[in-house]
């Protein structure tokens, strides 16, 4: 019976500590999630540091590769973002209220365009219908006598002299004119804009000129092509003007 007694003391003294917490307040600490070094365990186990909870990683910026730029797109001179082209005069007019300018319908190749130039004195309308020309058709659309005027067609000027400039014959409407070996790129007309500027066109016609009968850019041939130059017959001065 002293050992039942000794057991029941034992238990009464255990409840009574229940009772007042004494042995809560012994039991090791309740973990908060946080080690002694304040660092948070996330779910796959690693330790973040607090400072770095709730903030979201930033995602890593991939630099897109960046791609070669081809040398045939690539401006190199002024001279290319001038659309030059054959055209065949389909239809032409005097104006019928200007002693200078004609009215002349243009086959460019792809589309038909109106040019109204200052040839009235310097062509017969009856022959030059038909005639091949070398136009610059982005130019901004100009009103000259009322009528629209989508370019402007290329001429040789010397004293009173002026005539068109001519294209080989075997030139097609649409064939691009430029200087040969000024750049090493082909012909692009994907480097000429819808409109090219004003400021740009004046800076390209002053080295526009003529050396023996051959029309030319800051000295080199202006060509149709694999077709050949361009010509202004007649011609040695060197000055090349736009009509």
């Amino acid at each position: 019976m002293s050992s039942l007694s000794t057991a029941i003391s034992q238990l009464d003294a255990l409840i009574l500590r229940l009772q007042d917490g004494s042995i809560l307040q012994n039991a090791p600490p309740k973990q908060t999630g946080t080690d002694r070094n304040q660092r948070t365990i996330d779910t796959d186990g690693e330790n973040i540091p607090r400072e770095k909870q709730g903030k979201k990683k930033k995602k890593e910026k991939k630099d897109k590769p960046q791609q070669p730029k081809k040398k045939g797109n690539e401006v190199q001179d002024v001279i290319q973002k001038a659309y030059l082209v054959v055209a065949r005069v389909e239809n032409v007019k005097a104006h019928p209220n200007s002693d200078k300018l004609i009215i002349c319908q243009l086959d460019c190749g792809d589309h038909s365009r109106q040019i109204v130039a200052g040839l009235q004195q310097y062509v017969d309308v009856g022959t030059f219908e038909g005639s091949k020309v070398v136009c610059i058709i982005n130019l901004k659309t100009a009103k000259l006598g009322g009528e629209a005027s989508e370019g402007m067609i290329l001429a040789s000027s010397s004293d009173s002299k002026v005539y068109p400039i001519i294209p080989p014959s075997s030139a097609t409407p649409g064939t691009l004119v430029y200087p040969e070996k000024l750049v090493d790129a082909p012909a692009d007309a994907s480097l000429c804009p819808k409109t090219l500027k004003g400021d740009m066109w004046r800076s390209i016609v002053p080295e526009l000129s003529v050396s023996s009968e051959v029309c030319c850019y800051k000295g080199h041939q202006l060509v149709a092509g694999e077709h050949g130059p361009v010509t202004a017959p007649g011609f040695t001065m060197p000055h090349v003007t736009i009509n």
